[in-house]
């Protein structure tokens, strides 16, 4: 906005200087003048629209363009027939940091009507600037039309009881067109002599793709990219149930692969490691849709799948390993290292079988193949 022409006073004006604050003196809209620390305010459009309206004496905030908040107080001066603002911060300057450098989101309105926002929320939403903000009618476009009417309903709520019921999480849009997923927190203030609600935003779809990455590490192996023995605690029961759901036969394998300190002795541990890569890659494929495959530690992997019998069970885990038998790990040279497992097979046997249950028999039948010459697969 351009900024206002002061309009000289015929009368000496000059003891606004040594009032401590910015002031002016205005009249039908116009400033007639002004101190030296007033001039950074006349370019604002709060200051233009609070001399419009003035019609009598007035405390009312105004938040310059970097979302400071100030107080312009007003009052009519009978013997200069003009009105005297002076300006004022509204907060003690270390608050004011705190306010305004907090990284988290924060707005106040009336009714939807912006009155204070920090430069987080500005940056939240994607807008040029504090000031942007607080020149909207209404954060009706921020909140989305889909979430208008609750909006409208929890504000109601909010001005009567003072708490919702649960804090609201909804998508909202930036000015940009992306999409948010917010977690918002209100709570009625009082602001310059009357109601407001202000309310600071969680981000909560950066915090959901930060737990997301952090579960990721914690239920994967790193070397394999497959599950990790406590992806394969959680995922067991889980798949356990919902096979007893479908009417499906839960099997349970435990794979290990033969004489693998002699491929580390061999060819040397970051190959050994690749050979690791290389089982595991063939076994995820083999579990595929049936169930998961997970690194239980070492050379040691688990299978967990759904069949519709144990005949099914027998066709399936001997066809996994026809397909290790069928996968060397090809060298550079084009030479292969043939790999050999041992396998250790168990069902669920019903009523109270658990996964530890079938972990501990798959296992025992795992050391059984070992000790009958490894290459082989073994029930329980």
């Amino acid at each position: 906005m351009a900024q206002i022409a002061a309009i000289p006073l015929c009368d000496d004006t000059r003891w606004l200087d040594y009032l401590s604050h910015g002031a002016l003196l205005h009249a039908n809209a116009k400033v007639l003048a002004h101190n030296a620390s007033a001039s950074p305010f006349l370019r604002l459009a709060a200051l233009s629209q609070h001399m419009a309206l003035l019609q009598h004496d007035s405390s009312e905030l105004m938040v310059d363009d970097s979302g400071t908040p100030w107080v312009m107080q007003s009052r009519y001066l009978a013997e200069l027939d003009c009105w005297l603002t002076q300006i004022q911060a509204a907060m003690d300057e270390n608050f004011s940091q705190l306010i305004l450098a907090n990284p988290r989101p924060m707005l106040v309105h009336d009714n939807f009507k912006p009155l204070f926002v920090n430069q987080a929320y500005a940056e939240l939403f994607q807008l040029s600037s504090v000031s942007q903000l607080l020149q909207m009618d209404s954060i009706r476009p921020l909140i989305g039309e889909e979430h208008w009417p609750q909006a409208q309903r929890n504000y109601q709520q909010l001005m009567i009881h003072g708490h919702l019921l649960a804090e609201p999480v909804s998508n909202s849009w930036t000015c940009g067109g992306d999409q948010l997923r917010t977690r918002i927190q209100d709570f009625v203030i009082q602001w310059q002599g009357r109601k407001a609600l202000c309310t600071v935003i969680h981000d909560v779809g950066n915090e959901h793709d930060k737990l997301e990455q952090f579960r990721h590490m914690a239920f994967t192996d790193p070397l394999t990219s497959i599950g990790n023995r406590r992806s394969f605690n959680e995922q067991g029961h889980t798949h356990l149930l919902a096979c007893l759901n479908h009417d499906k036969l839960p099997i349970l394998a435990i794979v290990d692969v033969d004489h693998f300190k002699r491929i580390n002795d061999n060819y040397g541990h970051p190959l050994g490691d690749m050979v690791l890569q290389h089982i595991a890659k063939v076994l995820r494929d083999c579990v595929d849709e049936h169930g998961f495959a997970a690194r239980i530690g070492g050379e040691e992997f688990a299978l967990f799948a759904a069949m519709s019998n144990r005949a099914d069970a027998m066709a399936w885990i001997k066809a996994v390993k026809q397909r290790v038998d069928q996968s060397p790990y090809l060298l550079d040279d084009g030479s292969g290292i043939d790999v050999r497992i041992s396998i250790g097979l168990t069902q669920w046997q019903g009523g109270n079988d658990h996964l530890g249950d079938m972990y501990q028999r798959a296992d025992g039948a795992l050391y059984l193949a070992k000790r009958r010459g490894r290459d082989q697969i073994r029930l329980a």
